[in-house]
């Protein structure tokens, strides 16, 4: 039997792939990435209700599709994705 458990968090947002969501160490904000304007975008939303604050289009020299994202241990504001090469 599965046990029963409670929701922390519930939030809605279009997506390409499913790719994990990352809480930021503050436990504040979630970061999801979405997929908008037909481009991955991160997605921050605050975690208590589940607004979403920022909406940040993935660009940078060389992207790579990225197979993780992290929070920062002591930074409550980075994330980090990583992917094949190395962590962006």
């Amino acid at each position: 039997s599965i046990p029963a458990g409670k929701v922390l968090y519930e939030l809605e947002y279009p997506i390409r792939s499913l790719r994990p969501v990352v809480a930021t160490t503050d436990r504040q904000f979630l970061v999801v990435v979405g997929f908008e304007k037909m481009r991955d975008t991160l997605m921050v939303h605050v975690a208590q209700s589940g607004a979403v604050v920022h909406k940040i289009p993935l660009k940078y020299t060389n992207m790579k599709d990225f197979h993780s994202i992290l929070a920062i241990p002591n930074k409550a504001t980075q994330i980090a994705l990583i992917d094949t090469d190395k962590g962006n």
